[in-house]
């Protein structure tokens, strides 16, 4: 499921730097559940009664882990994480901070908006992510 990209890919292509990737995390959260956010309430809530649905949520939960591996593993590799964090705790700071319980709870219950939350998120990983030497030189939203 991983896969490895070229330095151009970053450089010249989608992503400017290896930050843009962190940086876009947010924009990829925020599209996801912008787009299922009108079901997310009524879903999270049958889910608790349905041993089938918590168990597909569990599966896509799982997904999500491993699709963002890349991201953190490229941080790590250019040597630009926070210092004192390991590769498995920054994967758990990243995926728990792109839940749907979080959108939900700033989106949905305290009425944040999207590009609110997407700017908040992109802030806050980068700050819980990136070595604080590299990240004060990236542009603020």
């Amino acid at each position: 499921m991983r896969s490895e990209r070229p330095a151009a890919f970053y450089a010249g292509g989608i992503f400017r730097s290896r930050f843009d990737q962190i940086r876009a995390t947010a924009r990829i959260a925020r599209a996801i559940y912008d787009g299922e956010a009108s079901q997310l309430g009524p879903m999270r809530g049958i889910s608790a009664f349905s041993p089938a649905l918590r168990a597909l949520e569990r599966d896509f939960e799982e997904m999500r882990f491993a699709l963002q591996e890349d991201r953190i593993n490229a941080l790590f590799v250019q040597g630009k994480a926070k210092p004192g964090l390991s590769i498995i705790e920054a994967r758990r700071i990243l995926w728990m901070y792109t839940s749907r319980d979080i959108y939900r709870m700033l989106v949905q219950d305290a009425e944040w908006t999207p590009d609110h939350y997407e700017r908040w998120l992109s802030l806050t990983l980068v700050a819980a992510l990136v070595n604080p030497a590299y990240s004060e030189s990236l542009p603020q939203e």
